[in-house]
């Protein structure tokens, strides 16, 4: 059964970047015909996802990921790239991701998403232009508190979640539509990472 976006951006491609989570294939409708979808595609293709698309209805296939770090090049033409650090760190245990657009932790809060991480139990370390997380055991459920509610550290504390041992709860937590959609995603029944989602739970 596919899972329907609302055709917005942002949910489009969030909920893209979880489908790095997933085993087996998943199918979704409402991907809207933009550029950026068609750049976050190349990033998944990058780390060995399998893509089709036909209009609106769009097919991510991530069973057999081969790389934890997507291609700077593809990473550069989408600031959203960032989405996919949460998931590769979940399902690899590793994830090296260039920072979008040459931002930097200075100029971005960035530092929300990797604070969230090693709170979980990743082992951070930045570079000029990139990061790399490991979590070498796994990842473990943790209370993270945002300092304000970021949806792009909620969505990489809460994607990186789903697979962790234990329970996480994010307080501060961002509740902006794709922040929800992804949440829906994760815990309908047919999704192959539904059972590890229902670990995951977001607090005000």
């Amino acid at each position: 059964m596919a899972h329907q976006i609302n055709g917005a951006k942002n949910s489009a491609l969030a909920v893209l970047a979880a489908a790095l989570l997933c085993p087996d294939a998943v199918e979704f409708n409402g991907i809207p015909n933009l550029t950026d979808v068609h750049s976050m595609r190349q990033v998944l293709h990058s780390v060995g996802a399998r893509t089709a698309k036909d209009g609106s209805r769009l097919v991510v296939d991530s069973s057999s990921l081969t790389s934890a770090s997507p291609s700077p090049t593809a990473a550069a033409a989408l600031r959203a790239s960032v989405f996919v650090l949460g998931p590769l760190l979940a399902r690899l245990r590793e994830a090296v991701v260039p920072l979008p657009g040459g931002c930097n932790i200075g100029q971005r809060p960035i530092e929300l998403h990797l604070q969230g991480l090693q709170a979980l139990g990743a082992m951070v370390e930045v570079h000029d232009d990139r990061v790399h997380v490991q979590a070498p055991a796994g990842l473990t459920g943790a209370v993270v508190n945002l300092r304000y509610p970021s949806v792009g550290a909620t969505l990489c504390v809460m994607m990186a979640a789903v697979l962790a041992q234990g329970e996480t709860t994010i307080h501060n937590a961002a509740c902006e539509p794709e922040v929800e959609d992804v949440a829906n995603f994760l815990s309908r029944p047919e999704s192959s990472a539904a059972a590890a989602a229902s670990r995951a739970a977001a607090g005000g």
